[in-house]
């Protein structure tokens, strides 16, 4: 997840190595922004790669990303390079750099890429696209567009977010609404992983069960008893119940296990070409913050713009929370677990504020779900 995180724009330069050939000049003026809108992209020739081979720099090509975005979504605004076997390049959300070089190797890194000639050099020369990452197959019919998907994954996150994405372009298929697709897909997503939320909420009110009755025995030990003595009693009060002190442990040990799934379905809406512009409701692109004001200063890790959705979200996670019951926990108990709720509501708040609306859309479906399960089938 820290690989998801990173913040702020590469340092880009510009040095060209002498030893090597150089683009042509006409190749080095600065990308504006219509290059990578739908319909504007051109393949461009470099020209044949000579012996000496070649290194082409980032910076001339680039443009200002579509959107600026803020906070812990900062990392949407940069380039991140990939390598395959015959193109290369450099992908930020929806922009595409690539370098098409059939029989050349490469070494690429975040500013620039080295091109090599192989035995099997093309003749026909170095091909340059720049512009949307899903037309590219228009222009380059051998280029691959899964391998240019999900780069900043780990290479076995990058199936199920592609399950995920091709699952909810089937869902607006059927529905022809994104808000609906995207509520449908939460829906299907909590009915699949429906056994082991079962078993993480059995764990979890275990744990809530066997911590009611050991709080006041461990307190009364703590306050007759110190040094070793405690230690003792305290591990043989363990022992009666049959538990161990890392029992509270095995409730985030089960839903460990859904995190990839969250992974790969919010990169999947953050990734996705289809929602480009696609408005909902108040959203005028889902793809995009739904931003409704412009604040006059600068929030550390919100922005600039006021956005609604998130608050939403927050309301329904609040509402998730007072609406929650454990009849295993005592009031104390219950009071510090909805305590904690709405703490990392919050947090969620903080997170998901500069993220695009789809993302913020999809948590909020499953909050609304998950109030409705505790509400209605009490699990």
């Amino acid at each position: 997840m820290r690989r998801l995180l990173f913040l702020g724009l590469l340092s880009l330069s510009l040095a060209m190595t002498p030893a090597l050939a150089t683009t042509d000049s006409s190749l080095v003026a600065a990308t504006d922004r219509s290059v990578f809108e739908p319909g504007g992209a051109v393949p461009e020739q470099l020209g044949p790669l000579s012996s000496a081979g070649m290194e082409l720099q980032l910076q001339p090509w680039v443009a200002p990303p579509r959107y600026e975005f803020s906070g812990l979504a900062a990392f949407y605004n940069q380039w991140v390079p990939f390598e395959g076997e015959s193109y290369s390049g450099w992908r930020r959300r929806f922009d595409l750099i690539l370098i098409h070089h059939p029989g050349s190797s490469v070494e690429i890194d975040e500013n620039s890429i080295t091109l090599i000639p192989g035995d099997q050099t093309s003749d026909h020369g170095l091909t340059l696209y720049r512009g949307p990452v899903d037309e590219v197959t228009q222009l380059l019919a051998d280029v691959d567009p899964g391998n240019l998907s999900y780069q900043h994954l780990w290479g076995w996150l990058r199936p199920l977010a592609r399950l995920a994405e091709t699952t909810l372009y089937w869902l607006h298929g059927m529905v022809s609404h994104w808000g609906i697709a995207i509520l449908l897909l939460a829906l299907l997503v909590k009915l699949v992983l429906l056994p082991l939320t079962l078993w993480s909420n059995h764990l979890q009110r275990s744990v809530t069960r066997h911590q009611s009755e050991l709080n006041p025995v461990l307190a009364a030990i703590k306050r007759e008893h110190d040094g070793e003595e405690a230690h003792n009693r305290i591990m043989a009060a363990y022992r009666e119940r049959g538990i161990t002190p890392f029992h509270t442990l095995k409730p985030m040990l089960s839903m460990l296990i859904l995190i990839p799934v969250f992974i790969a379905v919010f990169n999947a809406l953050g990734e996705m070409t289809g929602l480009r512009g696609e408005p909902l409701w108040w959203i005028a692109d889902l793809s995009l913050p739904d931003r409704v004001a412009s604040l006059p200063w600068q929030l550390p890790l919100l922005g600039d713009g006021l956005n609604l959705l998130p608050l939403v979200m927050t309301g329904l996670t609040v509402l998730a929370t007072l609406t929650y019951q454990n009849s295993a926990a005592s009031n104390e108990e219950l009071h510090r677990q909805k305590r904690n709720l709405l703490w990392m509501a919050m947090a969620f708040l903080i997170l998901f504020y500069p993220f695009p609306s789809a993302m913020v859309l999809y948590w909020a479906c499953v909050n609304l779900l998950h109030a409705v399960q505790q509400r209605v089938i009490r699990l």
